[in-house]
């Protein structure tokens, strides 16, 4: 069946007077009238969401590839410690919809860090998302509401001291004490800037108790 007969019958379809049934070899070559009918490149594969959820401890999230560096933990789906490892070998650049990082990139020092968020950067789709939590270092030291003592806590992390909030992180923090040492303070300024020299747009930082919040996309 050629193109044009099959064209004039496709307008047929508008007036019900000459709608008939379709003319021979329609259904004689479906796939070349397919082929005529849509570019099989124009439709666009449905692809998962795929979320990160790095240095999760105990806070395992469904729908997320969870990573931790340590293996005393109940769930983790990858154990990789990044402070050693890069994330780069374990995932495709661009395939990340979402990052989160909550409570990790203050274990590092300041450049381990930056390699870090380098490697968020890189993982992420374009308009991918980045959600990072640290302490706020400014607000802890300006602030009178806490005792030096818990300041120091707050800042340098409880490190191989036991806090007794978690008895599943305690445990692993006997194990990996070096996992729950802070090694840099970080402040909102600073975090906008590495975010921002790194090549993420709309960032954004707002303070969350003790800690603040830094959301960006790529």
């Amino acid at each position: 069946m050629t193109k044009s007969r099959l064209m004039n019958w496709l307008r047929n379809l508008r007036d019900p007077k000459k709608l008939t049934l379709p003319p021979p070899g329609l259904t004689a070559e479906p796939a070349d009238s397919f082929d005529e009918a849509v570019d099989p490149g124009s439709v666009s594969p449905i692809r998962p969401n795929i979320k990160l959820n790095v240095g999760c401890g105990t806070d395992y999230r469904e729908g997320f590839i969870n990573i931790d560096g340590s293996n005393t933990l109940p769930r983790v789906d990858k154990i990789i410690d990044i402070s050693s490892a890069s994330l780069l070998p374990h995932f495709t650049n661009g395939e990340m919809d979402y990052i989160l990082a909550n409570d990790i990139i203050e274990h590092h020092y300041h450049w381990e860090a930056v390699r870090i968020l380098k490697e968020f950067h890189a993982l992420l789709r374009k308009d991918g998302q980045l959600e990072i939590r640290v302490p706020d270092a400014e607000f802890i030291i300006a602030t009178d509401a806490f005792s030096i003592s818990n300041k120091l806590n707050l800042l340098f992390g409880g490190q191989d001291v036991p806090q007794g909030r978690d008895p599943k992180m305690d445990e692993s923090r006997k194990h990996f004490p070096q996992f729950f040492c802070h090694k840099y303070g970080w402040t909102m300024d600073a975090m906008k800037k590495e975010l921002c020299d790194i090549g993420f747009s709309s960032v954004r930082c707002q303070r969350a108790d003790t800690n603040f919040i830094a959301y960006a996309k790529k």
